[in-house]
């Protein structure tokens, strides 16, 4: 069975990501979402301008961010409750939020 991923941030980075998850024998990729993205699509894959849209409309097992830290908490908390695992490559992120995450996450 594929791990089902989706990218946060249609950047240089969140493409970076999406090709090797395409590429990756066990991984299917679902999609971006990025909220200030100016197209729909990125190479055929959809872009969805929030996370709720993003997981009502596609299954995901994992969601990959590159985004920002100030988006980063909002799409933490919407994967969280979707029962998306959250894997972030965003930088900046106030150590004591990454506290607060690496509880939270221990307790799922």
């Amino acid at each position: 069975m594929a791990i089902e991923v989706a990218v946060s941030g249609s950047g240089k980075m969140g493409r970076e990501v999406a090709a090797a998850v395409a590429g990756a024998p066990d991984m299917e990729f679902r999609g971006f979402i990025d909220a200030l993205a100016p197209y729909d699509e990125v190479d055929d894959a959809p872009v969805y301008r929030s996370p709720g849209e993003c997981f009502e409309a596609q299954s995901c097992d994992v969601v990959v961010d590159f985004t920002n830290a100030t988006f980063t908490p909002k799409l933490v908390e919407a994967a969280l409750a979707a029962g998306v695992r959250p894997v972030i490559g965003t930088s900046g992120l106030p150590s004591e939020w990454v506290e607060q995450l690496r509880q939270t996450c221990a307790k799922q």
